[in-house]
């Protein structure tokens, strides 16, 4: 009902007081001393709060996307960690072979250092190197002075 069946006017007042909607007529009348508002300002308070509540909705929609990207980079730092911890465990490994083979090779470098070296004799004319370890050693090879210092010395030997 838009029309008031008593005044025959528009029904646009809301008496607060007895819960129903008057015109200005019946207000001025019956409802004087009442609380009252008008449709207008009811509707607009009403726009008001539903503006205020959609922006808050988006307020809450932005932080709950920002929340989902954080936990999402999280996941990926997590996952980058577990690779990096995985790759280190991995570098160690590797170094430890490493370390296992330069050992075996100082002992047997130590173990050909300690041997008696004779003269090398040639069948044919290729020219060949001779490597050697040792501390402060001294070898005379092609008529030349060479002084090694714990360190792997190549030199090539030909047919003298």
């Amino acid at each position: 009902m838009t029309k008031c069946v008593t005044h025959d006017k528009k029904l646009d007042i809301l008496c607060s007081d007895c819960n129903l909607v008057i015109c200005y007529r019946c207000l001025t009348s019956n409802y004087i001393q009442h609380r009252i508002l008008h449709t207008d300002d009811i509707k607009q308070l009403l726009l008001d709060r539903l503006l205020c509540c959609f922006k808050q909705y988006l307020i809450n929609q932005q932080i709950n996307n920002e929340i989902i990207a954080y936990l999402n980079n999280n996941n990926e730092i997590n996952k980058n960690n577990d690779n990096i911890k995985t790759n280190n465990s991995n570098v160690h490994s590797i170094l430890q072979i490493i370390r296992n083979h330069f050992e075996k090779y100082k002992i047997d470098i130590n173990q050909i250092g300690n041997m008696n070296y004779r003269p090398l004799t040639f069948a044919d004319e290729e020219p060949f190197y001779l490597y050697f370890y040792g501390k402060e050693r001294v070898k005379n090879i092609n008529g030349k002075t060479v002084r090694g210092n714990n360190m792997i010395l190549r030199y090539n030997v030909t047919k003298g």
